[in-house]
């Protein structure tokens, strides 16, 4: 969603539901005891009945996801069928997304008047905070630039290696297969927190994936990693590398294993209300119904190597070049040359 608001040149806007799951009704028979300060002298042993959600009761965050989706209906939003968390508005005169994260809305699209029309319907029914630019969600800090919208997590990383006490550490050449893996962990993220993914405005709205399979990786287990990139225009969207649990008795059958979790992925981003089919031969049956598209590629070209590899530093950096991750430093650079 990001990389299509950048594209398309939209604003990413952004409210907060106060106190959210107080606005939820329960169905259920709930009794909670008095709370301190308002216990009543004659009846100490009375408790109260709940008639709606409160904080901490397990079924709140559900009621109020519930109440949320019922005013969304009525203000003719549609809930997309593969992803809950995101309603859409389409009318002649433009578009308006919708995304929900428990009490946070992100809102963007191409219709104003509907956009405007949506924020105040959405105060008047709930206490909200005012409609604002998107700066920071989720850890995710976003900035807005003539090229597009800016995504980095280095605010994050900084905070998590402050708490650790790893702000100062220097990165080193050694190896560090001897630490801890959490240590190994945020001295990776020290090393990476300059990098940014920076969303175009005016790129073609274009999908394309990689997908790759490294059986090396353990030779004496036959586990093998599989790891996919997705982008819209030339920057990556959706990313994953794991570790499978089953075990491959041969690099074709590598492959193949990799190519469903790839597959899967891209009918997701293909088509959000759309199910995903499932059958034993995934791939062939895709392929057969010409709904996916298998192109081979050569190594040196192989984005995807990023999440099933260990390279070395010159390697890594190419890839990161290739992902056209963006060096905070170096846009910093370029503003102050701008500004002169």
């Amino acid at each position: 969603i990001v990389s299509l608001a950048a594209q398309c040149g939209w604003m990413l806007m952004h409210m907060d539901v106060k106190v959210a799951f107080l606005n939820g009704h329960i169905t259920e028979v709930a009794y909670v005891r008095q709370p301190l300060g308002f216990v009543k002298p004659s009846s100490k042993h009375y408790v109260y009945q709940l008639r709606k959600a409160l904080n901490g009761l397990r079924q709140s965050p559900r009621a109020w996801n519930a109440r949320l989706d019922t005013f969304l209906h009525t203000l003719s939003l549609t809930q997309s069928c593969a992803d809950p968390s995101l309603y859409v508005y389409i009318d002649p005169d433009g578009m308006v997304l919708l995304i929900i994260y428990v009490d946070d809305l992100l809102l963007t699209g191409s219709h104003p008047t509907k956009f405007q029309c949506l924020a105040t319907r959405l105060q008047s029914e709930f206490q909200t905070s005012m409609l604002r630019l998107l700066a920071m969600n989720l850890g995710v800090t976003f900035h807005y630039e003539l090229a597009g919208i800016l995504m980095s997590h280095s605010r994050c990383i900084h905070r998590c290696l402050d708490d650790l006490g790893l702000l100062t550490s220097l990165i080193t050449a050694v190896p560090l297969a001897h630490l801890e893996v959490a240590i190994h962990v945020f001295c990776y993220l020290e090393g990476t927190t300059d990098l940014a993914i920076l969303y175009r405005k005016g790129e073609k709205v274009i999908p394309s994936g990689y997908s790759n399979s490294d059986f090396q990786g353990e030779p004496d287990a036959r586990r093998l990693t599989s790891g996919y990139i997705f982008s819209i225009g030339s920057r990556p969207v959706s990313w994953s590398s794991k570790l499978q649990v089953e075990i491959a008795q041969s690099s074709s059958e590598v492959e193949y294993r990799a190519c469903i979790e790839a597959a899967k992925e891209a009918l997701w981003l293909h088509n959000l209300f759309d199910d995903i089919d499932w059958e034993c031969h995934f791939i062939r049956h895709q392929f057969k119904e010409e709904r996916i598209k298998l192109v081979f590629i050569r190594s040196q070209y192989q984005m995807a190597d990023i999440n099933t590899k260990a390279f070395p530093k010159p390697r890594f950096l190419e890839l990161c070049d290739a992902l056209q991750l963006t060096a905070l430093e170096d846009l910093r650079h370029r503003r102050s040359k701008t500004k002169f």
